[in-house]
């Protein structure tokens, strides 16, 4: 059905707004090539009185009002505003792909048409020469047909010096269509060497290495883009191969080598070493269908950050995260995107099916430790990090992990858990902390940001924290714990408490930016007088007085308590017991001597 036969209230919206705006016009609907255009003419006011006419056509595309419009002029030379129009004559406005919506018309178009005519009509008057603003080049099949990507090239990619044609393995992925080409091994038996090379290639990181040793095979052709104008129009078998054999792109013998009737289906077109246009072909119904290829360049992965500075700054960071489940792969991987370049990962459990849902790992990945799982991933987002996994439960830090994790910028316990563990070591090693929690069924949760020597330890602020919200209105509403539903197993084990992904992501999220201004920071003197304590509320429960509400808390006063340990460490031992420190040492020297003697 014709789209003005489908959408009739867009085809009225047309009508209204053309008669709206120009209330006397000659403008006309007709059908053209099973397609709906309309005629009209502008009236352009001339500095010497009286109008110049410019008839024109607009042709509206299938599928409208989702695609642009083009318009024609009608019975003028096509350099009239040349610089503005493409070769078929279709004008080039500022109205195009880039800007165009669903809301926009042909009255939209038009005015744009009348304000670039109306410049370079001035333009003319004033004899300075014509409107020069832009040129754009109209899109070819080739451009239109690289737009569909669905074969993915390392680049660069090097071939054999003095060949125009040679072959590719691949792997093709059914779930969404795509060919991605592995890097080629020489026929030779390569030396130990390349094969380190081959299997350190950033592209195996991201693709794997069934790419390496794919059984599927393919053919590369070296062209020019000139070729490949005329060659994208070749969708018959028979004549493809008669217009290679032709242009003396290969030879008939090469053709009959390479490319085998029922064998190879898949080929892949260079200019000089870049892929530019995919073909696959359909021996049972002799045809060939063309798409686009793409070459990613990996060094641009952070091209996108904001600022070069900071991206540069946290590319030095490294960053520990202690539980790797819903929230920990969460944190994890957005460091990663924030360009954190140097991750520890520290869990002992395996990704089962109930982990999915939440996590951001997949069902591919179910029976590995979470960890890997979760290497593998960040590894799909940059192969460049460096990951390292530590497969171990934290009741303790034990010394193995001590040794890792100690000179670390930051660390996120994102187990809901072990604070207090957490706490001790990195007030000793004076590293920053984050603690995220996610509350019961997924209504809320909280990120406190411990920073030794600038914010009271986790311990004082948690204490702190407790504090204030005991005088908050609706402390004492929490939901029912009926509703929660904790699941013991035999063992004793609790499980997670259920919630939504979601609710469950807004606390995560928080955490990453909270300690991203950690990172950044050039002071850490800054967070004295930050909010280093943060609420959020997904639901309208406990002290949450609407939905998605953010509590910061003011920790600029918060202070230590005077008999904490973590915080005051050994001189507090000294004022409890009352004794100096060399007296508590003597004690300590006194009971290893005698112990030593026993």
């Amino acid at each position: 059905m014709k789209w003005w036969e489908d959408k009739k209230h867009i085809f009225a919206r047309e009508k209204l707004r053309l008669n709206s705006e120009w209330k006397s016009n000659d403008f006309e609907f007709f059908i053209q090539k099973e397609l709906l255009w309309l005629s009209g003419t502008l009236f352009l006011p001339a500095k010497v009185g009286g109008f110049i006419n410019f008839p024109f056509e607009l042709k509206y595309p299938q599928n409208y009002p989702f695609s642009v419009p083009y318009i024609y002029p009608k019975g003028r030379e096509k350099d009239w505003v040349g610089n503005h129009q493409f070769i078929s004559t279709a004008f080039c406005l500022d109205i195009r792909d880039k800007t165009w919506n669903s809301s926009l018309s042909a009255v939209d178009i038009i005015k744009s048409l009348e304000k670039l005519l109306l410049a370079a009509l001035d333009m003319i008057e004033n004899k300075s020469g014509k409107l020069d603003v832009y040129e754009e080049t109209e899109p070819t099949k080739l451009d239109n047909t690289k737009r569909t990507i669905q074969c993915i090239v390392p680049y660069p990619l090097s071939f054999p010096n003095g060949s125009n044609i040679g072959s590719f393995t691949y792997h093709s992925s059914i779930a969404d269509n795509r060919v991605i080409i592995s890097p080629i091994l020489p026929k030779e038996k390569p030396d130990s060497d390349y094969i380190k090379k081959a299997f350190e290639n950033e592209y195996l990181k991201i693709w794997g290495f069934n790419l390496l040793f794919s059984k599927n095979k393919g053919v590369w052709i070296r062209v020019s883009l000139n070729h490949l104008n005329s060659i994208v129009f070749k969708d018959n078998l028979n004549i493809f191969i008669k217009y290679l054999s032709s242009e003396k792109i290969i030879s008939v013998e090469e053709i009959q080598n390479h490319i085998e009737k029922d064998k190879v289906k898949q080929i892949v077109f260079f200019t000089n070493n870049k892929a530019e246009l995919y073909a696959e072909i359909n021996y049972k119904e002799g045809e060939i269908k063309y798409f686009g290829c793409y070459n990613p360049d990996l060094t641009k992965l952070n091209s996108r950050v904001p600022d070069s500075q900071k991206a540069s700054l946290i590319n030095t960071k490294k960053v520990a995260i202690i539980g790797c489940g819903s929230a920990g792969s969460v944190i994890a991987e957005e460091f990663v995107k924030s360009g954190v370049s140097e991750l520890i990962l520290i869990d002992d459990e395996y990704l089962t099916v109930e982990n999915v849902i939440r996590h951001t790992c997949g069902i591919e990945d179910i029976g590995l430790k979470k960890t890997q799982a979760l290497k593998n991933k960040l590894y799909q987002i940059n192969p460049f990090i460096k990951i390292d996994c530590v497969n171990t439960n934290i009741i303790t830090i034990p010394s193995h992990v001590s040794e890792k994790i100690k000179g670390v910028d930051i660390i996120v316990n994102a187990t809901a858990d072990i604070e207090e563990v957490i706490n001790e070591f990195c007030w000793l090693y004076k590293i920053p902390s984050l603690h995220s929690k996610v509350y019961p069924m997924g209504y809320g949760g909280e990120i406190l940001r411990i920073i030794p020597e600038i914010t009271p330890c986790f311990e004082c602020m948690n204490n702190k924290l407790s504090r204030i919200l005991e005088s908050q209105e609706g402390f004492n509403d929490t939901p029912d714990s009926k509703f929660i539903n904790y699941n013991e197993t035999e063992e004793g084990e609790i499980l997670p408490t259920p919630a939504l992904s979601i609710d469950a992501k807004f606390i995560s999220l928080f955490t990453v930016k909270m300690a991203l201004e950690i990172l950044l920071t050039d002071t850490l003197e800054v967070f004295k007088s930050k909010p280093n304590i943060i609420l959020w509320g997904n639901e309208k429960k406990w002290i949450f007085k609407e939905e998605f509400a953010c509590v910061k808390v003011d920790t600029s006063k918060f202070i230590s308590y005077s008999n904490c340990f973590v915080c005051f460490g050994n001189k507090q031992i000294e004022s409890e017991l009352g004794l100096t420190e060399q007296e508590v040492l003597n004690i300590t020297n006194d009971t290893i001597i005698k112990n030593d003697e026993d």
